[in-house]
């Protein structure tokens, strides 16, 4: 049983990209390929016992089930899905080869994301955490906005395992280690993955030794382990890993290479950095969490100094926000500080969001010399922190950090285009401004079927319409949404969905010289119920015009 101090649920729904009502139907998917049985079981119960109505069905059938009919209660589906470790490592204990474990991993999981794209009201489970976390109750009702009371089923240590699968376990972990498409997928996956507590496994060189010793020596008590034996496979393990580390040395500048093209594309990237497996520079301390709310948190220093790695070119100007979940004082929130590639910021902002945590906005510049093969380095500073060795803590800390996002922003636009951001869309059909938990901010259309945005800078005569959407209520709604340009209807559409399941839609318009009003119209909203009753259609972050 975790030592953790169990706290009330509170009703933020930080995690949940998609939340806009409290759900009065649970749907449970457990795929068929890995064994969750248990978990589904203590997840039924958790709900049966709150008086939530939950139906279990396969994954394939959320996509139909998901959206209720309109005036239904809000329904939210909750999947379980296994990491690519325990995946592998069950696979390999039946016989399957962990080469094609993690193939067929990956296909999973990108089905995974392709539904999680589709769908807005999913959050991804992992069996192991349902079964080990001992404030699940807490964790899942405060993700749902429900009052979850626990359940009679205490938690389990649901990786026990003897020494043969500690030692199968380890060498699939360093198999998992060297398909580099696993990582994509992971981080891809992690925004709608629900953090939970798990019990670690043993998977260490160290663990690997000790039961291979056991192994050896029989029945483990008084056995003896020939040292020699010992040695060499001490070394061997070692020199593996080296040489895992050198191969992932060398992928980079490959992955680089390899997507040149796709850098210098129109698309923004975007990455989300978690504490938990991205912030591993010594600057940062192990991994923890917050008391109030088990979000996950790293604190910095350590050193006072990080550079943390990404994914993105180094081809446009970016922001970086910072999710700060804890700091240790206000003068180490203020000496806190962020560079990329070296250079300072041209704007900083701070913000105190709902759940109590900080979000540390800095915009930087677009690089001198853009490079498509050099990817952005993010600098994290601290200018304050306190030594807490008189309180029995050998630590100093300045900040805990949950999550770094960095994003590519639109530069300089160039003539004849226009930026409508959440904030310019007033019009009575759109509620009032919202911020996403990625730190976007919108507002839903919905009040209204149809809305009349005023355009104050000239048209050219063919342009490209983006609309840009973090929510929606439904697929249909996304199909529905329809713009004119001084009333000409677009020659074209196309919706698109990123991994982390944001949606645009691009309007293709001629003969619009000189169109000064820009027409928004839905085809479908559903009440959301709950005490605003809101209708809903989909959520508008911004809105870009450009020549076509």
């Amino acid at each position: 049983m975790s030592d953790r101090t169990a706290a009330p649920a509170a009703r933020t729904l930080a995690h949940v990209p998609d939340a806009v009502a409290v759900p009065g139907r649970i749907l449970l998917a457990a795929p068929q390929w890995y064994d969750c049985t248990a978990a589904l079981a203590r997840l039924t119960a958790l709900f049966t016992e709150a008086d939530v109505a939950a139906e279990t069905m396969e994954p394939v059938r959320l996509d139909a089930a998901i959206w209720p009919a309109p005036g239904a209660v809000p329904v939210h589906g909750l999947i379980l899905h296994p990491s690519a470790e325990d995946y592998t490592a069950a696979a390999a204990r039946r016989g399957t080869p962990p080469a094609a474990a993690i193939a067929d991993w990956t296909h999973h999981t990108a089905g995974l994301l392709a539904q999680c794209a589709r769908i807005a009201r999913l959050t991804v489970l992992d069996p192991h955490g349902v079964l080990d976390d001992d404030r699940l109750a807490d964790s899942l009702g405060a993700h749902l906005g429900l009052t979850l009371t626990g359940d009679a089923t205490p938690p389990a240590r649901s990786r026990d395992e003897d020494a043969s699968a500690a030692v199968t376990r380890y060498l699939c972990r360093l198999a998992v280690m060297e398909t580099p498409e696993v990582g994509k997928l992971a981080a891809a996956l992690a925004p709608r993955v629900l953090p939970l507590w798990s019990a670690p496994p043993a998977a260490g060189i160290g663990d690997a030794l000790a039961t291979h010793a056991t192994l050896a020596a029989g029945t483990g008590h008084g056995g003896v382990v020939d040292p020699v034996v010992h040695a060499a496979l001490a070394h061997r393990l070692a020199e593996a890993e080296a040489q895992i580390a050198l191969l992932v040395e060398q992928i980079v500048p490959l992955q680089e290479a390899v997507g040149a093209a796709i850098f210098d594309s129109a698309t923004l990237q975007h990455q989300t950095i978690y504490a938990e497996d991205g912030l591993t520079h010594p600057a940062f301390y192990p991994p923890e969490r917050r008391p109030a709310d088990g979000r996950p948190l790293r604190w910095i220093g350590r050193e006072d100094d990080a550079v943390v790695a990404t994914d993105i070119s180094r081809t446009r100007p970016v922001r970086v926000d910072v999710e700060i979940a804890v700091t240790i004082s206000q003068a180490a929130l203020k000496g806190f500080s962020v560079s990329v590639d070296g250079k300072a910021p041209l704007s900083v902002e701070v913000v105190r969001l709902d759940d109590g945590s900080w979000r540390h906005s800095s915009t930087f510049a677009p690089p001198a010399a853009p490079d498509p093969l050099a990817l952005t380095r993010v600098g994290l500073h601290i200018a304050a922190k306190t030594d807490l060795t008189s309180r029995g803590d050998p630590r100093a800390l300045a900040v805990g950090i949950h999550k770094i996002d960095v994003w590519q922003i639109q530069g300089d636009t160039g003539p004849g285009t226009v930026e409508i951001t959440a904030a310019d869309l007033t019009a009575p059909a759109f509620y009032d401004l919202e911020l996403h938990p990625s730190g976007a901010a919108f507002r839903w259309m919905g009040r209204e079927e149809a809305a009349t945005h005023a355009l104050a800078a000239p048209l050219p005569e063919r342009v490209s319409a983006v609309v840009e959407m973090p929510l929606a209520i439904s697929q249909r709604a996304v199909d529905g949404l329809a713009l004119t340009l001084g009333g000409t209807a677009a020659t074209a559409v196309k919706v698109e969905a990123s991994a982390d399941g944001r949606l645009t839609k691009t309007f293709t318009f001629a003969g619009v010289a000189g169109a000064d009003s820009l027409g928004l119209t839905l085809a479908e909203r559903v009440a959301e119920g709950g005490a605003d009753g809101r209708m809903l259609g989909v959520a508008i972050a911004r809105i870009v015009l450009r020549p076509a």
